[in-house]
């Protein structure tokens, strides 16, 4: 049984230790996957299942019945739905154009036909446990105490450097994280006009996964993370600026208000 002292700590450091704990289970999921190979044991279950663990430990289960899994109600849900889909895959494929045209041309994904299926599967398991986690949880709990604008810049710093992505060296990794934190400004200009609705930002997750597989095949690096950032700085600054009223207000009160859907 918990003494008053350590329910306090824990509620206190709640977000340090939520990300502690889903890195340390991403290391033991990514160690299993080379281990065993098996495409299902994914490193992208860690952020739900550190959600499971922070819940357990406080026995508190309140963060997953506040989750907005409203399915499409209206056509502006569903049109929402649809940007959230098609905007991370317009700014891959413009870099991946703009990377044709400077030689390295576009290769084909080929995979076995239960190969494709497999990794459609798995990319949507790993975005439904990766948002349950970074936007279903982390993100609502910064925006408590923060304006949004501030909270997503955090949420998308800490998704990016999860991600560990040294491939490319410091500075893929840092022009990594910085596209991360773009895509971000976008999904929390969704959440926003949708009360947070996590299959939005599910289907953008699925997206920027889906659009980095298909038109990115051994042309994912330093140059594409770049022209990526650069496009997406360029459509964020007029989103930021009409929405900025959204993105600044100093807190959300309770949970996500009722905002008015309109496009920009």
């Amino acid at each position: 049984m918990k003494t008053k002292t350590e329910n306090s700590f824990l509620k206190r450091y709640i977000i340090a230790i939520y990300f502690v704990i889903t890195f340390l289970i991403t290391i033991i999921l990514g160690a299993a996957y080379m281990f065993t190979n098996n495409a299902f044991i994914s490193p992208q279950y860690a952020p739900t299942i550190g959600l499971v663990l922070i819940c357990g430990m406080l026995n508190n289960w309140s963060a997953w019945v506040k989750m907005n899994w409203n399915s499409v109600k209206t056509k502006k849900i569903l049109l929402w739905m649809l940007v959230s889909l098609f905007l991370p895959v317009a700014v891959i494929l413009i870099s991946s154009l703009i990377i044709s045209s400077m030689g390295n041309q576009f290769v084909i994904w080929k995979d076995t036909s239960l190969g494709y299926v497999i990794t459609i599967i798995t990319a949507m398991l790993g975005c439904i446990t990766e948002e349950i986690g970074w936007r279903g949880y982390l993100l609502p709990m910064f925006a408590k105490k923060h304006n949004m604008f501030y909270s997503t810049i955090v949420v998308g710093s800490l998704w990016g450097i999860w991600h560990c992505k040294f491939t490319y060296g410091l500075s893929g990794f840092f022009l990594f994280v910085m596209l991360i934190i773009c895509f971000s400004i976008f999904m929390a200009w969704v959440y926003m006009k949708t009360s947070g609705n996590l299959l939005c930002m599910i289907l953008f997750h699925f997206g920027v996964n889906v659009g980095s597989v298909t038109l990115l095949q051994s042309r994912e690096g330093v140059l594409f993370y770049a022209l990526a950032t650069t496009i997406c700085v360029i459509i964020c600054i007029p989103i930021v600026l009409k929405n900025k009223n959204e993105f600044f207000n100093k807190k959300i009160e309770k949970e996500m208000p009722t905002i008015k859907m309109n496009i920009i």
